[in-house]
């Protein structure tokens, strides 16, 4: 059988910033609440970070290098290869886009997540080079709900 929670752990385990300051900062235990859904948004690496209902939506990234206003990450590599649009370049840039947001009641809230899989870092593969677009969005949105309790998991 099938386990269909397996993407969504790989892809949470892909999100969140694998640094000791990031775990540390975690807390022991996520409980269901809106709040530690929350926490959990402030440890990834969003592009489109928003949290509990009320709080502001917060973009890390600038597109003038000054004020943190756009909602993606721009990401310039320096190295001969295939680009993210499949062409082979001197030098690729691309738009990278993940966003996380907590909605819903405190008591039981909702996690959604929309990325368009590009990565944040640079990479070399003459292979299987990650795919998309250097400007569009092609997102993928997860939405589910947040930490359920194993009793309500169906």
């Amino acid at each position: 059988m099938k386990n269909p929670s397996l993407p969504l752990i790989l892809a949470i385990a892909f999100f969140v910033k694998p640094s000791y300051q990031a775990a540390k900062a975690l807390p022991v235990s996520l409980t269901g609440s809106q709040r530690d859904c929350f926490n959990y948004v402030r440890q990834t690496a969003c592009t489109e970070c928003g949290g509990v209902d009320g709080v502001a939506i917060t973009y890390p990234y600038s597109a003038d290098g000054a004020t943190a206003d756009t909602p993606y990450e721009t990401v310039q590599c320096n190295f001969p290869g295939a680009c993210v649009d499949s062409v082979q370049r001197n030098q690729c840039t691309w738009r990278r886009y993940h966003g996380e947001l907590c909605k819903g009641s405190s008591s039981a809230p909702t996690l959604i997540s929309a990325t368009n899989s590009l990565p944040n870092h640079c990479y070399y593969s003459e292979t299987s080079p990650p795919f998309g677009s250097a400007s569009a969005f092609n997102t993928y949105v997860f939405v589910r709900n947040w930490n359920l309790d194993v009793t309500q998991l169906k």
